[in-house]
C-alpha cells in the first residue's frame, strides 16, 4: 500500500466511516490492474492518531517491536498498547470501516476524521486534533529542507 493525500469523513453513530478509493486502491503490475484492499489493521499510532495498516505493513511493524523484545517497562507498555488495542477491520460493501469504540476513545474521534496517507499506513485523526497538530507543526518546511539537504536539522 502506498497511501498520500488527506480528507476529512464522516463517522456515523455506530463508528463507521466511509473510505475514499485514493487510500484503498493498489496498483498491481503496469497494465493499469488496480484491487481495493479490504482488511486492515487497526491500532493507536503517535501524536494521538490511528494507524491504518495493510497485511504487509502489520508485519513488518510486529517484527520491528518484536525485535525489541527487552525485559524493560517501556518496551512492555508500548507492546501492550499497539497489540492489546489492535483490531483487524474489514471494509463493508458500501465502503466503510467500523472503528472499534476503544480505538475512537483513544484517538479522540467524534462525528468526522482526517485521513492521511502517509506512505505504508494510514493515519486517521479526530478532525479537531488533526487541526491542532498542523497549527503546531506549521513550519515543516524547515525540517523537510533540512532532511532533503542531508542535515540532520531539528527532527
Amino acid at each position: 500500500m502506498e497511501a498520500f493525500g488527506s480528507k476529512e469523513v464522516k463517522v456515523d453513530p455506530k463508528g463507521r466511516a466511509f473510505f475514499p478509493k485514493q487510500f484503498l486502491e493498489e496498483k498491481e503490475d503496469g497494465d493499469g490492474y488496480t484491487r481495493t484492499l479490504t482488511s486492515f489493521w487497526l491500532t493507536p499510532g503517535v501524536d494521538g492518531c490511528l494507524w491504518l495498516l495493510d497485511e504487509p505493513e502489520w508485519r513488518r511493524q510486529q517484527r520491528i517491536l518484536k525485535c525489541s523484545e527487552k525485559v524493560d517497562a517501556k518496551t512492555r507498555a508500548v507492546q501492550r498498547w499497539f497489540f492489546g488495542l489492535a483490531e483487524r477491520v474489514k471494509l463493508d460493501a458500501q465502503g466503510r470501516i467500523a472503528i472499534p469504540d476503544r480505538l475512537r476513545e483513544f484517538a479522540k474521534i467524534g462525528d468526522s476524521l482526517t485521513c492521511v496517507g502517509v506512505l505504508k499506513r494510514i493515519e486517521l485523526w479526530a478532525t479537531e486534533v488533526h487541526k491542532a497538530y498542523e497549527a503546531k507543526t506549521a513550519n515543516w518546511q524547515e525540517d523537510l529542507e533540512a532532511i532533503l539537504s542531508g542535515e540532520e536539522g531539528p527532527v
